[in-house]
């Protein structure tokens, strides 16, 4: 499920993306909301917390509702 959507995703459909994508350690580029930037999370997914609704890259959590779009990597 690559898209390079412009409106967000359902939270339950990216946590179904990240999961698929830690499993089978495909890298991502997801765009992030930022009050003041343009973020993207770029890198391959090391851990997936699905209860906490969170996933680690690079050693750094994220939470799922920060997601704003899953683009191509």
């Amino acid at each position: 499920m690559k898209t390079n959507c412009v409106t967000p995703a359902p939270p339950e459909e990216i946590l179904r993306y990240l999961i698929e994508a830690h499993q089978t350690r495909e890298p991502i580029n997801l765009r992030m909301y930022d009050e003041y930037d343009d973020a993207h999370v770029i890198g391959v997914i090391e851990r997936v917390d699905p209860q906490g609704r969170r996933f680690m890259v690079d050693g750094e959590w994220f939470r799922v509702s920060d997601v704003l779009a899953v683009e191509n990597a």
